[in-house]
C-alpha cells in the first residue's frame, strides 16, 4: 500500500511539470515585422487583422525554460509565417508593443530575398 502512495505522489509531481492540454497547430498567417526602432522589442507578427504579437519569456514551474522555437531561426521583416501561439498572462517582455505570447510553433512560407 505504502509502495501505491508513494507511486501515485511521485507521478503526480512528474506530470506537473508537463503542459497540459494540446498546443495549438501553426495554422496562424503572420507577417514578421522589425519591432527593433522601439525599446526593449526585436520582432513581431503581424496577423491578418492587423494584431501585433511579440513572444515573451518565462520560467517554467520546474526551474527550466520553456523550449524557445524561434532560437535558431534568422527572422526577416516581411517574412511569410504560420504560427501557433498561446496568449499567457505571466509571460513577460521588455518590448510594450502588441500582444505578449507564447509562440509554440513556426512554419516559415517564403523567405524574403535580400
Amino acid at each position: 500500500m505504502k509502495k501505491l502512495i508513494y507511486v501515485t505522489i511521485l507521478a503526480g509531481i512528474l506530470l506537473s511539470c508537463h503542459k497540459k492540454g494540446i498546443e495549438p497547430g501553426c495554422d496562424t498567417p503572420a507577417t514578421v515585422t522589425d519591432l527593433s526602432k522601439t525599446t526593449g522589442c526585436s520582432f513581431g507578427f503581424i496577423l491578418a487583422n492587423g494584431t501585433v504579437l511579440v513572444s515573451g519569456q518565462h520560467p517554467s514551474k520546474c526551474g527550466h525554460q520553456h523550449h524557445d522555437v524561434l532560437a535558431n531561426l534568422q527572422l526577416v521583416e516581411g517574412m511569410k509565417v504560420k504560427i501557433g501561439y498561446e496568449i499567457e498572462q505571466h509571460l513577460a517582455s521588455a518590448c510594450k508593443t502588441g500582444t505578449v505570447v507564447e509562440i509554440t510553433c513556426i512554419q516559415i512560407e517564403n523567405k524574403v530575398k535580400d
